[in-house]
């Protein structure tokens, strides 16, 4: 799957008309930009809340293919991850032409949150999406969890 992803961002770089990700359950349509690090070092997140990041770094063996979107935005409204809390396992998630049934889905709190478990996959490489969740604290305005979805490849 790394290759996928190597794929992806080259795609992403290269053509006027980026891949998307479908969830259809949730009726979910939307384009893939390139990912890395923002500038506290943590993982950077579209500024458009109806795009999906997918990190760029996931070109190891045994990496996971990690996609992040928004919740919501006070001034954009409901994000493309909006209810990705929402999907159970069995649903169905697509990747430009690739396909990927849930596996899991969890509300995190951030400060239990394990990244090699969002980034490093154990014995097959899944797609991660990461969102924002949880309670959410209007002193600091943010979440206090992530929400976070695994799926596992289809054949």
């Amino acid at each position: 799957m790394p290759i996928l992803v190597t794929v992806l961002v080259v795609a992403l770089q290269l053509i006027s008309s980026p891949p998307t990700v479908e969830v259809p359950v949730l009726d979910v349509r939307a384009p893939l930009v390139a990912v890395g690090f923002n500038e506290d070092g943590g993982m950077e997140i579209p500024q458009d809340i109806n795009e999906i990041g997918i990190w760029k770094y996931s070109i190891a063996p045994g990496d996971n293919v990690v996609l992040v979107g928004h919740v919501s935005s006070q001034t954009q409204g409901r994000g493309v991850f909006y209810n990705i809390r929402d999907l159970q396992p069995g649903d169905v998630v697509f990747v430009g032409n690739d396909s990927f049934t849930v596996r899991e889905t969890a509300i995190i709190l951030k400060r239990d949150m394990k990244m090699e478990e969002v980034f490093i996959g154990d014995e097959v490489e899944e797609l991660v999406m990461v969102t924002c969740g949880g309670w959410f604290d209007d002193d600091i305005r943010h979440f206090d969890s992530n929400v976070v979805v695994w799926a596992v490849p289809n054949e």
